[in-house]
């Protein structure tokens, strides 16, 4: 893109305010252009393409981020003593620093 637009600049300084368009195409009714044109054309639907390609990318990491987490959740609420035992070893370290608070009669 940015090839076609200093190229387009450069015909209009060295001549005049004037692009020299010289690609016409008879056997349609199409507008006259040139290479920079063709140029600035290509690039910005490039350019576009390139964005949708980062899109789609994105949301299939994304996708695939939510179902390893939930494939690590469902693995850790898949056993219920598992979960148990770590909810009662938060409890017995709760207790215990409950216990050494009341007993120490600081804190």
């Amino acid at each position: 893109m940015l090839g076609g637009g200093i190229g387009n600049m450069i015909d209009r300084i060295f001549r005049h305010g004037e692009v020299v368009d010289f690609i016409n195409l008879s056997f349609m009714n199409f507008p006259v252009f040139n290479v920079a044109d063709c140029a600035v054309c290509i690039g910005a639907g490039l350019l576009i393409l390139y964005f949708i390609i980062g899109m789609i990318n994105d949301e299939k990491e994304k996708r695939a981020k939510t179902a390893i987490a939930k494939q690590q959740t469902f693995v850790v609420s898949a056993d219920p003593r598992t979960t148990t035992e770590k909810i009662n070893v938060s409890e017995q370290k709760q207790e215990a620093s409950d216990d050494s608070v009341s007993a120490d009669g600081e804190h």
